[in-house]
């Protein structure tokens, strides 16, 4: 979202329908299992091959628009309390997106942000924030681009995802870790961006605050899409980590868990979190949106995850 600092890119997909069904609009298409064929089990070559799935639901903000100039402002807020990665600490955010093709516009539809609330100055970016954006610049004719942020010193715009230049609506899942000495994205479960740390003492300093799921509110960046399985972990986790768990529903105490939404409620004002472990304090999310606009839905989820 700032302007790009040195990081190098290396260098999958489904498919869907979208439904203005429910109060804020939505996607669907059957369940975790009737669009099975058109949108994924397992990577072959780029792309998702047909999996076995399991019906279910998924968070819809279907009534915010793929461009600026929102009203509906349609997100999920998460406060994690202390078991929120923030400052320094090691980290991965992950989740399965729809992702309609007019959506993928750069610095209006971002999927995940939190961290800094307050501007250091008015000219100045919110500082120690880290969320994940689309591009807005093609990169060797690839439109389908990405912009993980930290609006410190770790912001890559503009980086190739691996996705085709003209993107199908699909289901995709993205992952982004902090390890101490990278932040890395993954897309479909394959390593795409890497930005390496400056080596400074402190690489992070991401700043306390809710997890704006589906939004960068402070500028008003509001994901006109779909998620399901919403994953936060203390722990970074490895390629082969999120590959080999991404299309599987997790049992909710897996280690470093600490917040995780299967989105299978069918109406209400909040997502349940379903870690497992014990002594977890639960931190449901809470379905917010514009004064006098629909809130977040709950839809038929066609995202490609197992059942257990």
């Amino acid at each position: 979202m700032d302007a790009a600092t040195t990081g190098t890119a290396t260098t999958s997909s489904d498919s869907g329908s979208r439904s203005e069904g429910g109060d804020g609009g939505g996607y669907e298409g059957g369940s975790k299992d009737a669009a099975a064929a058109s949108t994924g089990g397992r990577e072959a070559g780029g792309a998702l091959e047909a999996g076995t799935n399991c019906a279910g639901h998924a968070l819809s903000l279907g009534g915010n628009s793929a461009g600026a100039n929102e009203t509906a402002k349609q997100v999920m807020h998460i406060d994690l309390g202390s078991d929120l990665p923030a400052a320094n600490g090691h980290r991965t955010i992950e989740y399965w997106a729809y992702v309609p093709a007019a959506t993928w516009v750069g610095n209006v539809n971002s999927m995940f942000f939190y961290g800094s609330t307050v501007r250091p100055s008015t000219t100045s970016r919110y500082a120690h924030g880290f969320g994940l954006d689309f591009g807005s610049n093609a990169v060797g004719g690839n439109h389908t681009t990405l912009d993980p942020f930290t609006n410190g010193g770790y912001d890559n715009d503009n980086q190739p995802s691996g996705l085709p230049a003209s993107p199908p609506d699909q289901w995709i899942h993205f992952a982004m870790t902090w390890d101490g000495t990278a932040v890395r994205t993954f897309v479909n479960g394959v390593l795409r961006i890497t930005t390496m740390s400056d080596g400074s003492a402190v690489g992070l300093a991401t700043d306390a605050s809710p997890i704006q799921v589906g939004a960068y509110e402070q500028e008003s960046a509001y994901f006109n899409g779909a998620f399901d399985e919403f994953r936060v972990w203390n722990v970074d986790r490895s390629a082969s980590d999120i590959a080999s768990t991404m299309r599987t529903a997790l049992a909710g105490n897996e280690p470093g868990l600490v917040a995780y939404y299967k989105f299978d409620e069918t109406s209400g004002a909040t997502a349940s979190d379903s870690v497992t472990t014990a002594g977890h304090v639960r931190h449901d999310g809470t379905l917010i949106s514009a004064t006098g606009q629909a809130r977040p839905t709950f839809i038929v989820s066609t995202a490609p995850v197992d059942c257990r």
